[in-house]
């Protein structure tokens, strides 16, 4: 299927060396930070409520794609291009994992960029910027089904 609404888009990069239940909290977070740092209307979120108009979800008229890297030092590249083509991301490493807030930014803040262990790197801007960064990345795929359904690291 073809997708029409692309003139922008999102992407999020994961780590496939990560366990998935770290990789998930991990997109969500870096996907969150993003999407507040972006200018407002950026995103273009769209209303879409459902038939008894109790509750509603808001989601982006532009798509969001999930795509693998073989590990950090490519999430790091990705970072750089990010930074390059101007296209806004967002990181989320194993620093940011810890008992509270302040313990994660202080972990954080004594990791070199060039040591951490990047788990997702969220992106959005204009598709071919995008396009650009991700070229080389392949779409997630489920490692769980060709193991019975256990994570294959």
């Amino acid at each position: 299927m073809n997708y029409t609404d692309n003139d922008s888009k999102f992407a999020c990069v994961v780590n496939q060396r990560i366990a998935p239940p770290i990789v998930i909290n991990a997109v969500a977070h870096a996907m969150a930070g993003l999407v507040a740092d972006l200018p407002d209307g950026a995103a273009d979120f769209l209303d879409y409520p459902f038939k008894d108009g109790e509750v509603r979800s808001l989601i982006s008229r532009f798509p969001v794609i999930i795509l693998e890297a073989r590990n950090a030092n490519q999430l790091r590249s990705a970072w750089a291009g990010a930074r390059e083509e101007r296209v806004c991301s967002n990181a989320f490493s194993l620093s940011m994992i810890g008992s509270s807030a302040s313990e994660q930014r202080a972990q954080t803040a004594q990791t070199a960029v060039d040591s951490a262990e990047l788990v997702a790197l969220a992106l959005f801007g204009p598709s071919d910027g995008v396009n650009r960064i991700t070229r080389k990345f392949s779409l997630l795929r489920d490692r769980t089904a060709a193991n019975g359904g256990e994570h294959v690291p």
